[in-house]
């Protein structure tokens, strides 16, 4: 399954410094409630978990994650 997130957010830094924190993969995914990193496989995969409670509901979903 592939999932595409495309959303837009007007930030008040320059390009490069907000560059240099979106590639921080496990800083990104930290402000994601919910969302872990477990492990860094190389430069550009991960594995990671995701947390979400809906209702009285609860699921947990594990993934590889390519950053491309």
């Amino acid at each position: 399954m592939e999932v595409k997130v495309e959303k837009r957010y007007a930030v008040q830094v320059d390009a490069v410094r907000a560059w240099a924190v979106l590639r921080d993969v496990p800083t990104t995914a930290g402000c994601m409630p919910g969302a872990t990193i477990t492990e860094q496989v190389d430069p550009t995969h991960y594995k990671g978990t995701v947390k979400v409670k809906v209702g009285p509901a609860n699921a947990t979903f594990a993934g590889d994650i390519e950053v491309l």
